[in-house]
């Protein structure tokens, strides 16, 4: 049962769709944690959805079921903080909580002020890949979950172009932070090793001053694949506790 319908504007455009659907089909992991946190359990894609939502180009890109269709995932040449703000807020006009969609927003602003305060400029930082068995160094501004933190926390890269992305360069460089992705992971995994302790067992990687002192963030698990406003608060909200605690 719906509650009428609402026309909103989505990437193709202003189109009409049901108004606080009560099914709701999430295309993408990033949707699914969207929709959970403005009070609509998810639904798997199926014919019986009232609607269908789509966060992430991947997601967009998918097998489309028919029915009632809103694609919010970002756009090009718009930044990410801007796009993750209209995702929350037309899923908000669309559910009708529109108060759960402000809130959501505020928290992230909040979180974001709280990193940037707590962020010292001169600190530099780097990325690195935790990818059962492999630890791997990232470009100079990180792989897809770590570029916008880099733009959004205006972080300082420890690499530059002119150096190889590889550990050597990370110990000429010494970053003073360092931020993970964790992939290739199975719950319940025996043979999972925590980043923390397989940076400071790597023989290449123990060297770092970050890893040392501990300077080293490893979000919750499987965050790449949400990647939401809700993730990224979470994260910010994290890194400023533990930047707050740096020497």
């Amino acid at each position: 049962m719906t509650h009428g319908t609402i026309d909103i504007d989505d990437n193709e455009g202003v189109k009409t769709v049901p108004f606080a659907p009560e099914r709701v089909a999430a295309l993408d992991d990033r949707a699914r944690e969207l929709l959970a946190a403005l009070g609509v359990e998810p639904q798997s894609p199926d014919s019986s959805a009232d609607l269908m939502v789509a966060t992430t180009a991947e997601g967009s890109s998918g097998h489309r079921p028919e029915g009632a269709y809103v694609d919010l995932s970002p756009r090009e040449g718009i930044p990410l903080d801007w796009e993750m703000v209209r995702q929350v807020q037309v899923l908000g006009q669309i559910l009708g909580t529109e108060e759960e969609a402000a809130r959501l927003d505020d928290q992230f602003s909040e979180a974001r002020e709280r990193a940037l305060e707590a962020r010292e400029k001169a600190w530099t930082f780097a990325a690195v890949t935790a990818d059962q068995p492999e630890l791997t160094v990232q470009p100079p501004t990180g792989d897809a979950l770590w570029e916008p933190v880099f733009t959004m926390l205006e972080l300082k890269p420890a690499l530059t172009p002119d150096k190889a992305v590889d550990v050597q360069s990370l110990r000429e460089v010494q970053p003073t932070f360092l931020l993970v992705s964790e992939h290739g992971i199975e719950p319940g995994d025996a043979a999972y090793v925590a980043p923390m302790r397989w940076l400071a067992t790597e023989p290449e990687f123990d060297e770092l001053k970050a890893v040392q002192k501990g300077n080293v963030y490893v979000p919750p698990l499987n965050t790449q694949d949400n990647a939401s406003i809700v993730t990224y608060t979470k994260i910010f909200n994290e890194l400023a506790d533990q930047w707050s605690a740096l020497d």
